[in-house]
């Protein structure tokens, strides 16, 4: 991979993150909207704080602005991904708009469904109430099923280590003992 495509890849999973779809909430939801979000979101923001111990923030803003903590961590494990494992996550991220959807995912926390059924909430609600439109609806549901289920089978090959909690701890202590080591020999 160029380097090029690299920060490519890496920028993209910035900026979905930056928005990422479980960010932003309405803030006059329907019933079925904010079941689907108890139910599916919830879950998973709780496991990202607690395996990470970084903070998610969820409001009624479009672009959710995220913490510069959470933001500044998750980009340095990106940046330490080899090629096949950014690979694997930028495909998974482009197809469910969320990286925290897609490192639930990655680490096996939640399946396929539940991620479809959690990034794609407001187009359940919206088929809901207005049906399926055949050749359509079904179509794109399956292309996105595909994708998500191939992006997840490959990054749960992949020999290198999943981005868990401790994997990104190991990597930020290692990143700030060379930033102390660089500075003691300036």
């Amino acid at each position: 991979m160029t380097e090029h495509t690299r920060k490519m890849h890496r920028e993209t999973i910035r900026l979905v993150f930056h928005d990422d779809i479980l960010g932003p909430r309405s803030e006059s939801p329907t019933p079925h909207l904010e079941q689907l979000w108890k139910e599916f979101h919830d879950p998973i923001l709780s496991w990202f704080k607690k395996e990470y111990d970084l903070d998610f923030n969820v409001d009624n803003l479009m672009s959710t602005k995220q913490p510069r903590r959470t933001a500044r961590a998750l980009e340095k494990g990106v940046n330490a991904l080899d090629d096949w494992a950014l690979l694997g996550l930028v495909t998974s991220v482009d197809s469910t708009l969320s990286l925290v959807a897609s490192l639930a995912l990655w680490n096996g926390v939640i399946t396929v469904e539940q991620a479809s059924a959690a990034t794609r909430a407001e187009f359940v609600v919206q088929e809901a109430s207005w049906g399926d439109v055949p050749g359509n609806t079904d179509l794109r549901r399956a292309h996105f099923l595909m994708d998500v289920h191939s992006s997840t089978f490959f990054l749960q090959s992949l020999p290198s280590p999943v981005f868990t909690g401790e994997w990104l701890r190991s990597v930020l202590n290692a990143k700030s003992t060379k930033s102390t080591a660089d500075e003691e020999v300036d």
